[in-house]
């Protein structure tokens, strides 16, 4: 009797043959989907070419010449290991960065650690021409200046909503990295501060200062203003290169108020509540009203906390602070406080703050227009060291600028 049932070889034959179908359906699957990622990255970066084309011709080159006297010590014979004579060198350099151009008018917005205090400024645009550029004012407490050059047919930038970025938000920035036009870095916003500022994860590097960071649609989202300064880490960061701290950008909402405000008044107009405020626990409670504040007009009185300011939560002093200034003098806003354990509103007109506590104007330092980040506009220096009466020299002056931000924002605390 002969037995029907396939044999083991049969089985094993038909195992084989179905496996080989198997990796070649996946082989071409794989082949199928490595096509397909090819073609999404050819489409991502035709994209990104496209914006970099129509985004660059809103960049400029902002250059910036100094010129200083310094004591240079010179060599006296045997005489010099007890002694040194000093003879002054002009110690000159060029501060290089980044602008964009604001409006059809010729006004640039950079910042104002590559120009304030310079002898002569200039403005390299995208297709090369170099123009002349001159300095309409600074805001000494965001570090932004604005210059002029001859107006013309500008592209200007396209301004995007900074209220809207998030951490994950992908962003471009266009500027000048080592003297090479257009520099481009693709990166995201890694962070939103409590200071609103954006912090970024992208390849920056020298020249980049004033870059605009542009969202993927081609709309500016802020300005690249600095990274924070190594002298800022704790203790047991201190052993980071410099390479490794974060970028910062302020947020363009920002920098249009201040850009707005030096073109039409010369100077960055800040807001004014009339309130000094202290921690309660972990509520901003107001300790103090001035009289004829807008605060006290609009009926706020001491003990009130304000937790709410033009619908944001206000999370301590320096968060009011920080809305109230950058709010135009004039506008009503709403505003919610906590009285006797019950929650109110109301408008207040905000007023305009005093120039008189301003402190004079003065060639910014770290210390004074970054107080909060570091500049990193590249600079061409001469090759030669300074003595170690020199490096005393300059700690000293450091130490003078540190004393006097101390006593500046000691009058900006008295005046709130």
């Amino acid at each position: 009797m002969t037995d029907c049932r396939p044999s083991a070889v049969y089985y094993f034959t038909k195992k084989i043959i179905v496996g080989k179908q198997f990796v070649a359906v996946l082989f071409l699957f794989e082949l199928t989907q490595l096509a397909y990622a090819g073609e999404t990255c050819k489409h991502l970066q035709k994209e990104l070419h496209q914006l970099i084309d129509s985004s660059k011709v809103s960049v400029v080159t902002v250059a910036a010449r100094f010129s200083h006297e310094i004591n240079v010590s010179e060599d006296s014979g045997l005489l010099s290991l007890f002694k040194s004579e000093y003879s002054k060198k002009a110690l000159t350099y060029t501060n290089i960065g980044t602008g964009i151009i604001y409006n059809h008018e010729g006004f640039i917005i950079t910042r104002s650690s590559i120009v304030w205090g310079s002898l002569a400024s200039s403005v390299t645009l995208f297709d090369g021409r170099e123009v002349p550029a001159r300095l309409i004012g600074h805001d000494p407490e965001t570090g932004f200046a604005v210059l002029k050059i001859a107006p013309e047919d500008f592209k200007i930038i396209k301004i995007g909503n900074s209220e809207e970025v998030q951490p994950g938000t992908w962003i471009v920035s266009i500027g000048n990295s080592f003297g090479a036009f257009p520099s481009v870095a693709l990166g995201f916003i890694n962070g939103v501060r409590r200071d609103e500022l954006f912090q970024i994860s992208a390849n920056l590097s020298l020249g980049n200062n004033g870059s605009p960071v542009f969202n993927l649609k081609g709309e500016v989202i802020g300005v690249i203003a600095g990274r924070l300064s190594s002298w800022q880490l704790t203790p047991e960061l201190t052993e980071w290169k410099i390479n490794n701290c974060p970028f910062f950008a302020y947020p363009i909402d920002l920098v249009k108020k201040v850009a707005d405000d030096i073109i039409q008044f010369g100077h960055v107009r800040k807001g004014w509540l009339g309130v000094v405020g202290y921690h309660d626990g972990s509520q901003p409670k107001i300790s103090e009203i001035k009289d004829q504040s807008p605060a006290q007009q609009a009926g706020l009185i001491e003990g009130d906390v304000i937790v709410k300011y033009s619908s944001k939560p206000v999370k301590s002093i320096a968060d009011l602070v920080r809305m109230v200034e950058y709010s135009p003098p004039g506008k009503s806003v709403p505003v919610e406080f906590i009285r006797a354990g019950q929650i109110r509103k109301v408008e207040i007109a905000i007023g305009e703050k005093s120039q008189k506590s301003v402190a004079p104007e003065a060639p910014p330092s770290e210390s004074e227009s970054e107080t909060l980040t570091q500049s990193f506009s590249q600079e061409i220096q001469p090759d030669y060291q300074f003595t170690f009466f020199q490096a005393n020299k300059l700690l000293e002056t450091r130490i003078v600028q540190l004393e006097k931000e101390v006593e500046r924002l000691k009058k900006l605390l008295e005046s709130r």
